[in-house]
C-alpha cells in the first residue's frame, strides 16, 4: 500500500520543472556575515549589532539562526515596542530615500515583525518579492508570520511559493512540512520532511 501511494508521488515530483534559481552562499554574503559577527563580537549586549546580524541571516540561508538572534535582541532591547518604534523609524527613512534597497527593506519588514505588526511586514515582503521575483526569502518568511498566527492553510501556500522559485532550500521544505502537519497531510509532511533532511545533508 506505502509503495503504491508513495511511487506515483515520486514520479510526478522527477517531473516538476527545475526552478530557474537556486540560492547560493556568495562571497558577498560570507563577507557580510562575517563583518556583522564581528560588529556583534566587539559589542555583544548592543541590540542594534545584534538586530543587524539577525536579518543577514535570514537572508543568507541561515534561518534558525536569525530567529534565535532576534530571540537575543529581544532580550537585550528592554522595552521591545519602543524598541520596535526606533527599528521601523530607521529603516522607513532608509527605504524612503532608496526604494531600490532591498536589504533596508528586509531589516524594514523583520522591524515590523518584531514590533507585532505583521500585516505591515507581509506587505513589505510582498514589496521585496516584487522587487525580485528569483528571491524566495520573502514568500518563506511570509510562511513563518502565518505559521505563527495559526493559519497554516496560508504558511503551506505561500511556503510552495518560495519552493516554486528554489526547490534547494532545506528550511522551506521543512516548515511545509510542519504545515502539511498542521492541515492533516500527513503523506506530505513525511515526503518535505525526508526532502528537508536530504537537502540539509547536501548542505542547503
Amino acid at each position: 500500500m506505502f509503495r503504491k501511494q508513495i511511487v506515483p508521488v515520486l514520479l510526478l515530483t522527477c517531473l516538476l520543472p527545475l526552478p530557474v534559481f537556486s540560492w547560493t552562499m556568495t562571497r558577498e554574503f560570507a563577507k557580510e556575515i562575517a563583518q556583522k559577527q564581528a560588529a556583534v563580537k566587539a559589542d555583544p549586549r548592543s541590540a542594534d549589532a545584534n538586530f543587524d546580524l539577525a536579518i543577514t541571516y535570514a537572508y543568507t540561508n541561515k534561518v534558525q539562526e536569525g530567529l534565535d538572534m532576534l530571540k537575543v535582541t529581544q532580550s537585550l532591547c528592554g522595552d521591545v515596542p519602543s524598541y520596535a518604534r526606533v527599528l521601523i523609524e530607521r529603516y522607513y527613512s532608509k527605504v524612503k530615500r532608496d526604494p531600490e534597497d532591498w536589504k533596508a527593506r528586509f531589516r524594514l519588514a523583520f522591524a515590523y515583525y518584531f514590533g507585532g505588526y505583521n500585516d505591515y511586514s507581509v506587505t513589505e515582503f510582498l514589496n521585496i518579492a516584487a522587487m525580485d521575483p528569483k528571491d524566495p526569502w520573502p514568500y518563506g518568511y511570509i510562511a513563518v508570520i502565518y505559521g505563527y498566527e495559526d493559519r497554516w492553510r496560508d504558511a503551506v501556500a505561500y511556503m510552495k511559493r518560495a519552493i516554486a522559485v528554489d526547490s534547494n532550500v532545506a528550511a522551506f521544505h521543512l516548515a511545509l512540512a510542519l504545515g502539511y502537519s498542521k492541515t492533516g497531510n500527513h503523506m506530505g509532511s513525511l515526503f518535505e520532511g525526508g526532502e528537508a533532511l536530504r537537502l540539509k545533508a547536501l548542505g542547503y
